[in-house]
């Protein structure tokens, strides 16, 4: 190797690197940001009433923690099949429109030359509905204060019901969730009303949904995607996002996953949004 192409390696790779150092650190200051937004909150209010917020913000994380992962692993769906509890209708979709791996089906979110896949604002609205239902026996739990001199008054959390209404907001840093439940609280003979809580989520779904969305679109398009000549284009050069393509080598059939190891940080597992591709051509992947 001749002196000139040594120096552009050396160069190509300090760039590399300093772009992952930018990112990591703009994913940490983002974090840093979401704590702090609670801390101001705590800050503001009685330790007790702080204690309470912490409470309900717990139950909603750990809710829509698995909601999150489940959407992401069926595609947007929370369960392929209907699912009433949660207003879910499934996929419905006839048995060749799936990928099967994994003992289990994926949906295709391309079919013919049409894009399957579910808006943003309907898995936010599925999510709300997990969280929702899933979230009341854990909410339920708030008389736990009661030793400590605590009284409540609160309506019950119910599925549609306008007294407890659960909100989701993918972004592509966070998760929000905003849970608008009226509820007065007595202590020493003070009274003080919430009219809200919210929790935020560590987990980027909504940026994995981006990454997602632009590859079904390319493919309706043009048929054919090189994801390694795409890779810095389709995840904005985060290095903690991948992209595994894998392929069935007799017919063109892949099973895309766009992975997020961030959570790892917080000791949880990597967050995936994992679909079905048929009749389309899958180059190469992203390995950050």
């Amino acid at each position: 190797m001749d002196k000139k192409a040594s120096i552009s390696l050396f160069i190509s790779l300090g760039l590399v690197l300093l772009i992952s150092f930018a990112v990591f650190f703009f994913i940490q200051s983002q974090l840093v940001s979401i704590q702090e937004e609670e801390t101001i909150q705590a800050l503001n209010e009685p330790l007790h009433i702080a204690e309470v917020r912490k409470f309900v913000s717990d139950c909603l994380q750990h809710a829509g923690k698995k909601a999150i992962y489940k959407v992401g692993s069926n595609a947007g769906y929370l369960s392929l099949a209907p699912s009433p509890d949660y207003n879910e209708q499934g996929s419905n979709a006839p048995f060749f429109e799936y990928l099967y791996v994994d003992n289990r089906a994926l949906p295709l979110l391309i079919v013919g030359d049409q894009k399957r896949l579910r808006s943003k604002e309907k898995i936010e609205s599925l999510v709300s509905n997990y969280i929702t239902v899933e979230a009341s026996p854990c909410l339920k739990n708030i008389t736990i204060f009661e030793t400590q001199g605590f009284r409540f008054s609160y309506p019950d959390i119910i599925l549609g019901s306008p007294n407890s209404t659960v909100t989701t907001l993918f972004q592509d840093d966070v998760t929000r969730v905003t849970l608008a439940w009226p509820i007065t609280i007595i202590r020493d003979e003070q009274e003080t009303k919430i009219e809200e809580f919210q929790s935020a989520i560590e987990l980027r779904f909504g940026f994995l949904y981006s990454v997602a969305e632009n590859i079904i679109d390319q493919l309706v398009q043009d048929r054919t995607l090189n994801l390694q000549n795409n890779c810095e284009t389709l995840l904005n050069n985060d290095p903690n996002i991948n992209v595994y393509a894998d392929t069935n080598p007799q017919v063109y059939e892949y099973v895309v996953r766009v992975v997020d190891i961030t959570p790892l940080q917080f000791n949880d597992i990597p967050l995936r949004f994992e679909f079905g591709i048929r009749n389309r051509e899958l180059l190469g992947e992203c390995i950050g």
